[in-house]
């Protein structure tokens, strides 16, 4: 396979990566983080949002425009591999970051507390006060960081399949858990590597794996 694009995920607002990491004990939710000490977004997690966008905007259109071959090209059946359809590399925070950590030989737990917070959050019982044993210790990205998943792609996408495509990551609108907290709020943009000013001035360091 070879990469053909990258996503670029800007986090509007604190972000919840949850998912098996290396962690520090230091909350109830913890972040998915690397051995760095980056928190990150996996790739089938981005993949799974995609594809939800995706079968979104392939249900509206009509009967006569409907991109279902396209669909299951990019993304495959449900529960299948998808040998010969595009790729999701984990989403992570940008070249820079990582060589100045090492550079620096900055230890992992330094660098996860400089880009995530705690925040205490708690469930609210039906006379509007905090219910009882309901405390819990959440990690969160801090937002304004940007980070960048690469695509990788057995063949040729064709017209229509890079539409699709570009289509369901502009509608990524939410990322991670406690959405409805408000937490998790992305804009997504694609990048192709075979047109001009989106190439690899700008390519993740997940496009190295």
């Amino acid at each position: 396979m070879r990469q053909v694009a990258f996503i670029e995920m800007e986090l509007l607002s604190e972000t919840i990566f949850g998912g098996e990491s290396k962690t520090f004990g230091t909350a109830d939710i913890e972040l998915q983080i690397d051995e760095a000490g980056f928190p990150f977004c996996a790739g089938r997690t981005l993949k799974g949002l995609i594809r939800e966008e995706a079968e979104w905007y392939n249900r509206h259109l009509t009967d006569e425009k409907r991109l279902n071959r396209e669909l299951e090209r990019l993304f495959g059946k449900t529960d299948a591999d998808n040998s010969d359809g595009i790729k999701f590399g984990d989403a992570k925070l940008s070249d820079a970051l990582y060589d100045f950590v090492r550079r620096e030989k900055i230890p992992a737990q330094r660098v996860s507390w400089a880009l995530t917070e705690l925040r205490s959050m708690t469930s609210i019982d039906d006379t509007g006060k905090a219910a009882k044993g309901t405390l819990r210790q959440v990690q969160v990205i801090k937002p304004g960081y940007v980070l960048y998943a690469p695509l990788f792609a057995a063949g040729e996408l064709s017209e229509n399949e890079r539409m699709l495509l570009e289509k369901a990551v502009r509608l990524v609108r939410h990322a991670g858990l406690m959405r409805h907290r408000g937490k998790g709020e992305v804009r997504c943009r694609l990048h192709w590597h075979d047109m001009p000013g989106t190439g690899d001035e700008r390519e993740p360091r997940a496009a190295r794996y």
